[in-house]
């Protein structure tokens, strides 16, 4: 809460007298019933004078608010005063307006409302804070900018070494492989305006990492749901996760024919990444359960998983596929449900 609007609550509460050009008056009975209103009032809520007299000032509330207000009349009635309350009154034909409300006994079976609008305050609070959040996105994607730049600092170094010493390719093309997503995921955090990571974007990346290393024909098939966020705290994991199950899906995949294909699906409880490749070998041995039959790859991607069965993998073969699928829940996602606008393709972040 604002200075402004805290100092406003203390001298709102405690005066005793009031401008009636400036601070809006009710006159209610013990039930709330509004017996008068003052101009001000009328002309903050746009109703006449006639249709408030008779109504309860309580249902002129926000519904979501509406418990609360009766806790607050109810401490009024009791001690004859209360402290000043923060509510939103509906208005006809417009959004609900915050407002002030203060009240005193005003006689036996009496009650008068003091009403002082605060629209203006919430507005300049809102852009002071908008402002704010700009800064700080533009902060933190220039941090991640820095963070990418570095990282293919360190690939360049890496894949130098491998120039000079081709013997140690079996040690280097893995970190490298690696390295190479997270800076592709930082990159995209770079690009992002409102410092989100979205799923569809994560998995392009991955598709983009795994060219880059294998360029095997891919089949894409990712839709632009701007609706599946990823929690900050495992972007990298889950960039790692799907580096390490498309490098497992070339490696391992038809040597004449290599076939691979990425998709991604939600419904209104999981996301669902599908990697699915042409196989050509003995039938499959992994077991996620046992972790003895698994490759240094796989065995990475169990670590990376929350533990917390947010995130869970299954990897199963059926006819000359190998299928790799990995559901996503909350809290390693959040499937917003709210309608929006989706964001413009993210840049190459390269």
């Amino acid at each position: 809460m604002s200075k402004a609007i805290s100092d406003a609550k203390h001298a709102f509460t405690t005066c005793g007298c009031y401008d009636a050009d400036l601070i809006g008056v009710l006159h209610l009975n013990d039930a709330g019933v509004i017996e008068a209103a003052n101009t001000y009032v009328r002309k903050l809520l746009g109703i006449a004078g006639e249709q408030l007299c008779g109504r309860r000032w309580q249902d002129l509330c926000r519904a979501e608010e509406y418990h609360a207000v009766c806790d607050w009349w109810r401490q009024l009635l009791q001690e004859g005063k209360a402290t000043a309350l923060e509510v939103c009154l509906q208005r006809a034909g417009g959004p609900p307006c915050p407002v002030l409300v203060s009240g005193r006994r005003n006689g036996p079976g009496r009650v008068m409302l003091l009403v002082l609008d605060i629209s203006r305050q919430r507005a300049r609070e809102a852009e002071v804070l908008e402002r704010e959040r700009r800064q700080r996105n533009l902060l933190i994607r220039e941090v991640h900018h820095r963070i990418k730049n570095n990282l293919q600092g360190i690939v360049g170094l890496l894949q130098n070494q491998l120039l000079e010493h081709p013997e140690l390719a079996p040690f280097l093309e893995i970190p490298i492989r690696q390295i190479n997503s997270i800076t592709l995921t930082y990159g995209l955090r770079s690009c992002q305006d409102d410092d989100k990571i979205y799923l569809c974007d994560l998995v392009r990346v991955a598709a983009r990492a795994s060219d880059r290393t294998h360029p095997i024909p891919l089949t894409l098939d990712v839709p632009r749901y701007c609706n599946i966020v990823v929690n900050d705290n495992d972007a990298v994991a889950i960039a790692l996760v799907l580096n390490e199950l498309l490098f497992n899906a070339a490696k391992h995949g038809h040597t004449s024919a290599p076939r691979i294909s990425l998709h991604l699906r939600r419904s209104s409880e999981e996301a669902v990444v599908t990697v699915r490749n042409r196989y050509q070998g003995p039938r499959l041995k992994a077991d996620l359960n046992r972790p003895e039959t698994l490759s240094t790859g796989l065995q990475l991607v169990q670590g990376l998983l929350p533990k917390d069965g947010s995130a869970q993998l299954r990897l199963f073969q059926q006819d000359d596929e190998v299928i790799a699928e990995l559901r996503l829940r909350p809290p390693v996602v959040k499937l917003v449900t709210s309608a929006r606008q989706p964001p413009p393709p993210a840049p190459a972040a390269g």
